[in-house]
């Protein structure tokens, strides 16, 4: 018994020196891991503005060269962004969901807010070799000077050949939708945020190609306003063509990583679709909705009768083909929202249940 007693005074003895270990060892080197971390962004912007620096400055440096802007946004999140103070290039840290976990960074763009000077990726953990590219300078070199313009960066797999595409990383296509749609939406807070421009110019200008109505980033407001009688009720905006009759409304879904943000425009007849176009997601590999311009092409002309139904074989007016792959959840919460906003929209506007 006394040999029973001493081994387990010798184990809870063990025990405490050894978690009085680790509890030293956290308190020693939780500084030093913060230090890191912030030394891992710090030092990639420096380096993004080509600013000389060292481990042991980095943060008196980057004092003295940005200007720093933060605010809250809407989601309850804040947000930072820093101006070099000589030639007023912008950089903003952003994250979101990559195809198995976050994917975390920084960007920088010109003074226009819209070009890409360049990227770096902090975090993630894709699949070495495949998705984990998008990690690698080489890749992330495929972005500079490129421009989210009003839609966003695209992704393709035949060769970028515009300002807004760039190519996908080969056997990788749901980490670049991914990457892509998380630098789409965190993008669109910073722009929103602290550009100063319009916060709706996103949806005006979607609704202007929508109707195929030619503008520019001079005249989108006026012609906007021009081509469309804005409607509004219980709380609801419609925007009627008044040449066409064409009408158009924006809408927020839940995502399966977030919401979903779009517009979409119908024939005179409020049934028929004319055109979808998503502003802004956080989906994964469900991020195909906003990078690929072609996915929603199959749903022009389909009828919401009542609603519209996605199937592996469409024969009827309101049956549209499954494009969203392995995307499940993004699909079915997607369509689910986009039918039930319809419906709201319908029965405001047209009085009555489609």
């Amino acid at each position: 018994m006394k040999k029973y007693l001493q081994m387990m005074l010798f184990v809870i003895v063990l025990g405490l020196v050894a978690s009085g270990i680790l509890v030293g060892a956290n308190e020693i080197t939780k500084d030093y891991i913060a230090k890191n971390a912030e030394y891992a962004w710090k030092h990639s912007i420096l380096e993004h503005h080509e600013i000389p620096h060292t481990q042991l400055d980095f943060s008196e440096v980057f004092d003295e060269s940005f200007t720093v802007q933060t605010e809250f946004y809407e989601d309850g999140n804040t947000l930072t962004l820093y101006t070099n103070k000589v030639n007023n290039r912008i950089s903003f840290r952003f994250f979101g969901n990559g195809l198995w976990d976050v994917i975390e960074g920084v960007i920088t763009l010109e003074p226009d807010f819209n070009t890409v000077v360049a990227i770096t990726v902090t975090k993630q953990a894709e699949t070495p070799g495949l998705g984990g590219v998008v990690a690698e300078p080489e890749y992330l070199s495929n972005y500079v000077g490129k421009q989210f313009g009003d839609t966003g960066l695209k992704a393709v797999k035949n060769g970028a050949t515009t300002n807004q595409e760039v190519d996908a990383i080969t056997g990788a296509t749901g980490t670049t939708n991914a990457f892509i749609g998380l630098l789409n939406t965190n993008f669109r807070k910073y722009y929103n945020t602290f550009s100063g421009e319009d916060i709706l110019a996103p949806l005006k200008k979607a609704i202007l190609s929508q109707h195929t109505i030619e503008y520019n980033d001079d005249n989108y407001n006026s012609v906007f306003y021009t081509h469309f009688e804005v409607v509004n009720k219980n709380n609801l905006t419609l925007y009627v063509n008044k040449t066409t009759n064409y009408k158009s409304y924006a809408f927020t879904t839940e995502g399966f990583r977030g919401p979903i943000e779009a517009v979409i425009t119908l024939k005179e007849d409020f049934v028929t679709i004319h055109k979808i176009t998503v502003l802004s997601q956080s989906e994964g590999q469900g991020a195909i909705i906003q990078n690929n311009p072609t996915f929603f092409d199959g749903y022009v002309g389909k009828k919401f009768k009542p609603v519209i139904i996605v199937t592996t074989d469409p024969n009827n007016e309101n049956e549209v083909l499954d494009g969203f792959s392995t995307a499940t959840q993004t699909k079915t919460k997607f369509i689910n929202g986009m039918n039930d906003t319809y419906q709201i929209y319908y029965t405001t506007f047209q009085g009555g249940n489609q």
